[in-house]
């Protein structure tokens, strides 16, 4: 490829990618597009799943495919006209992309007028083709019309068209400063309006004005957007709709906890979700962020949303975008039967239209637009309010029957399963078959055979796990998947089938719970067939929990790329090989069995105090095969990267998007101790492995069950570095430490923050940092109050929060 096309497409002469290679070119735009979003936004809000980012990376790699094969010709030709006229790389594609979705769109929208994501995969493989647009699903690509309209750019004014939306949404509908009830927008009459002001003076194909119209709709209609769209197919202003309004939320647990975060603006603080631009009353930055679908939060100053679990809080958003969050101690709010009955009317019209759950912020939305003073006082909180009308919630969407939750579930699952799987929709398709077997039940050995063959990819199987078991599955789905997984392991007959069939049912008991019975499963599909690395991982895992160290290692060295931490800490417990004893003499580990019924062949286990770092390297590895845990890391992954870049570490690039600041701060000593021991994965962590820990580390991770957090004055250190004494500052005790890192590079005197696990008579100290002299008070106060948040931005920048100094 010359290099103005890579330029144009790249950035770059050199993009690191290989331009022939289609997965890779879509995982460049995907990138890409992550970090722009990134630098417009530090904690930018995705779309549900990334699937709408997916379908655009799809469409950008098939224009690239056109430009680096020069056909059609006019792709480029016309790319080259734009950058001569001015635009800049980004405007060019960005712009092309939306008129290669209004083909697609045309043609491959479904009955109900919508293109999914499953209709434009299946489309790519025809747009990336060399002049092969036409696919025959009734309809036909017009590459006339693709050629005509990329010639026919640029757009308008997508930005200015967005403005005069909200412009005239909002002008239009407001009525003595009040919101007049029942009214709103027509969105065909908007649309309009809007095609006919993208026309103004302009020539060209009249599709180019409903390409710009469209595309300003989505700028300001997105799921955080400032219009929205009500039953009716009316539009709303959100600003003018919500203003002045009051929410309440009652206090969870951890929001009780920690007292900065609240994460209930995906639904009790829907209506201000569209609010990006946030402070707190004493100018601190409020942040949102969001670390799953529909858990979108807001992170402020110590102590701005403080109370005890179950407390009520009523919360104000004014028009500069100051957060006020006032208790409301020793309220009983009410729950007025007619704003119950309202949110019911609400989603009985929306689900009439839609037979779709329906998003809590879009309920809302058509309540306050029907009924202006339905939250102008403190009611109960919207959850709450959702509950009284009947309605279950799930990810910021309610709905009350299953036939219309199967089809989030339906739409969800194929976004996921294209977004993983890329451009390729064969295999897409093939693994949705599967997943669809789980639900029918009662089906043929020959289909079960079939699915068996479909899943001899790791990377099928893989994606068919993550919608068996991602995420939070109920027990009556993961019953259902055992039962399929059984029936799997019945028919299998061939070594690879087999060791699918038994990957799948260890997988699915691990999620149940059943730590001995996913052991059984995962080694008899190792005997079967041990050529997938995740298999060859997880059997590692087992025996490194087991205790088995020379096993665990030489599994883990068939990995291409094994986690260096948990490598080099079974090869250390390894020791000397295994002593030669008689098989009816008894065990060396003392459990009085015959070696040749107990240890037969393993090296004796290194003494308990030795094996201590070995135990709390089991606890992070068990952490980071959670998927759920990200969520954890990721949250204090960002608080690490925001007090880096508050600093001036660089931390406003690259390192805002979720996978780059999960890299760059996810393995953080603070970051993952804190996951473990703030967020509750340790004792998730024991709750899990007990039955495969052996005895006596069983009993020691009992014991770390617990333990604060505190800061230590360092008396005295071995020469090594890594042994010493330390005196805790809350207490005045004095504690042996070991395996202390040596990267802190300690002297006596220094200040070290952490958690001192007990190890017989010594203590380890996990999640530690530096502490400077002037914090360690602040610092201790932090660890008494269990501010995890705040003692993040102190381990990473050395400096106290600005509400502290």
């Amino acid at each position: 490829m010359d290099a103005a096309k890579s330029l144009f497409l790249f950035g770059t002469e050199d993009p690191g990618v290989d331009v022939d290679d289609d997965d890779e070119l879509a995982e460049f735009f995907v990138d890409e597009d992550e970090d722009e979003g990134e630098d417009e936004d530090q904690y930018e809000v995705e779309d549900e799943d990334g699937a709408g980012r997916a379908v655009r990376a799809l469409l950008l790699t098939a224009i690239a495919t056109q430009v680096r094969d020069d056909d059609p010709p006019e792709v480029w030709a016309n790319a080259q006209r734009l950058l001569d006229a001015g635009l800049g790389r980004r405007d060019v594609l960005d712009q092309m992309a939306l008129v290669a979705s209004y083909v697609v769109d045309e043609a491959m929208a479904d009955e109900n007028g919508r293109a999914g994501a499953e209709h434009v995969h299946a489309a790519h493989d025809e747009l990336g083709a060399a002049g092969e647009w036409g696919i025959d699903l009734g309809r036909r690509i017009d590459l006339g019309r693709y050629r005509e309209l990329l010639g026919a750019l640029p757009l308008a004014d997508v930005d200015a068209l967005a403005r005069s939306a909200a412009d005239r949404v909002a002008a239009g509908w407001v009525v003595a400063g009040r919101v007049a009830a029942g009214q709103g927008m027509a969105l065909d009459d908007l649309r309009e309006q809007l095609v006919a002001e993208a026309s103004a003076g302009r020539g060209g194909p009249p599709e180019l004005a409903v390409i710009a119209a469209e595309a300003a709709l989505g700028e300001l209609g997105g799921r955080y957007g400032e219009l929205a769209l009500v039953a009716g197919r009316r539009v709303v202003h959100l600003p003018t709709l919500f203003a002045g309004i009051v929410l309440t939320h009652r206090l969870d647990e951890e929001e009780a906890r920690f007292g900065e975060v609240l994460y209930c603006v995906g639904d009790d603080l829907a209506p201000f979700a569209w609010r990006r631009e946030l402070s707190a009353a004493d100018g601190t930055e409020v942040e949102p962020f969001e670390v799953a679908p529909g858990r979108l939060g807001w992170i402020g100053p110590e102590r701005w949303a403080e109370g005890e679990a179950g407390d009520l809080v009523a919360v104000r958003v004014d028009e500069q975008g100051v957060v006020l969050v006032e208790g409301l101690e020793g309220a009983d709010l009410a729950t007025p039967d007619e704003l119950v009955t309202a949110l019911r009317q609400a989603y009985d019209a929306t689900v009439a239209e839609t037979r779709f759950p329906v998003l809590v912020t879009d309920l809302v939305n058509a309540v306050q637009l029907a009924h202006p003073a339905a939250f102008a006082e403190p009611v109960a909180p919207i959850v709450e309010l959702c509950a009284a009308a009947g309605l279950e919630r799930d990810g910021g969407y309610v709905a009350d029957d299953r036939v219309v939750w199967r089809a989030l579930h339906q739409e969800r699952q194929s976004d996921r399963v294209h977004a993983v799987l890329g451009w390729d929709h064969a295999r897409a398709h093939r693994a949705l078959a599967v997943l669809s077997l789980v639900e029918e039940g009662d089906v043929a050995p020959a289909e079960l055979r079939a699915a068996l063959g479909a899943l001899g990819e790791e990377e099928m199987a893989q994606v068919v796990l993550d919608e068996l078991v991602g995420g939070t599955p109920s027990p009556s789905d993961l019953e259902a998947a055992a039962a399929w997984s059984g029936r799997l392991v019945d028919v299998a007959r061939r070594p690879t089938e087999r060791m699918v069939a038994r990957w799948l049912a260890g997988v699915i008991a691990e999620e149940a719970g059943d730590a001995l019975g996913a052991e059984r499963h995962f080694k008899a599909a190792f005997e079967a067939d041990g050529s997938w690395g995740a298999l060859v991982d997880r059997v590692a895992w087992y025996a490194s929990d087991r205790g088995e160290a020379a096993r665990a290692a030489q599994l883990w060295r068939l990995l291409a790329s094994p986690d260096e931490a948990e490598l080099a800490i079974v090869e250390e417990a390894s020791g000397p090989a295994a002593p030669k004893v008689g098989r009816n003499d008894l065990c060396w580990c003392g459990s009085g069995r015959k070696s040749k019924a107990c240890h037969r062949g393993q090296s004796p286990r290194p003494a308990l105090e030795e094996r201590a770092g070995w135990l709390y390297q089991k606890a992070v590895g068990y952490l980071a095969r959670q998927e759920r845990a990200l969520d954890d890391v990721t949250l204090l992954a960002y608080l690490c990267a925001d007090a880096d870049a508050d600093a001036g570490g660089g931390g406003d690039d690259a390192g805002r998007a979720m996978g780059d600041v999960v890299g760059q701060w996810g393995s953080h000593p603070l970051v993952v101790d804190g996951a473990l021991a703030e967020r509750g994965w340790f004792d998730r962590f024991l709750e899990a492995r007990r039955a495969l820990l052996p005895d006596d580390e069983a009993d020691l991770a009992g014991r770390w069950l617990g333990v604060g957090r505190g800061v230590f004055q360092v008396e005295s250190l071995a020469p090594s570095g890594r042994t010493g004494t330390v005196r805790a500052l809350a207490t005045g005790d004095r504690l042996d430490v070991v395996g202390l890192p040596a990267q802190l590079e300690l002297a006596p005197g220094a200040a070290l923050c952490g958690r001192a696990l007990p190890v017989g008579g010594a203590h380890l100290v996990a999640g530690a940092f530096v502490v400077p002299a002037i914090a360690t008070a602040a610092a201790a106060d932090l660890c008494a109050r269990e501010k995890i948040m705040l003692l993040c931005g102190l381990a990473v920048t050395g400096e106290l929060p600005p509400a502290l100094v």
